[in-house]
């Protein structure tokens, strides 16, 4: 979609056609082998005003209007984040760069309910890329964890058991947080960055 940057960063899927052809070339669909594939399927919780209270880990959640971050030194600043919060249309609007970062499908700025950044070791590919820049983050396991929505922030931890284990949020009880529904932006950030994080 943009001629100026590396091919690896110019991809994006339609899920429609990717069921299609999932369908047309592997006859995959609901099932697949005789099994529902979502038989064991485990979603994310989230926070419904008439059937979920709102969890403990709110009470640990303190304000949290705008978020600044950065992933790596000072010389990729290209890359440093900030998103504000807007208690009207309770959305974080991301900036990059010092700019709105705007989505080249509607050009409007990226606005989202729910911002979590999950702190993961960092480590490169060794892969004979040039330089050895491809980095690698190890996603399994368990780290600290920031998770953003309603002005507020709780800290916690994330967790993923296995490769296709879901990526669980939980509070300092151990127990699951249940998100805002909407829109949610995951920034995996490295561990040596966490002092970059800023919250006001």
């Amino acid at each position: 979609r943009n001629p100026d940057v590396a091919y690896e960063h110019t991809m994006y899927l339609d899920i429609e056609r990717l069921r299609k052809y999932a369908k047309d070339t592997f006859n995959w669909g609901v099932t697949v082998n005789g099994s529902r594939w979502d038989s064991t399927f485990e979603k994310w919780k989230f926070i419904d005003a008439k059937t979920t209270p709102k969890p403990t880990s709110v009470a640990e959640a303190s304000a949290a209007a705008t978020i600044s971050y950065q992933f790596w030194d000072t010389s990729a600043s290209l890359f440093n984040v900030k998103w504000s919060y807007d208690s009207a249309t309770k959305l974080y609007s991301r900036n990059m760069a010092g700019k709105p970062h705007v989505d080249k499908n509607n050009n409007e700025q990226i606005k989202v309910t729910d911002v979590v950044i999950l702190f993961q070791e960092e480590s490169h590919a060794d892969d004979d890329y040039h330089d050895n820049l491809h980095l690698l983050y190890k996603t399994i396991g368990t780290g600290q964890a920031y998770i953003f929505m309603d002005g507020n922030m709780i800290k916690g931890t994330w967790s993923k058991s296995g490769r296709t284990a879901k990526t669980k949020f939980l509070d300092s009880f151990g127990q699951e947080i249940p998100l805002e529904r909407g829109k949610i932006w995951i920034s995996i950030v490295p561990t040596y960055s966490k002092d970059t994080v800023k919250v006001n």
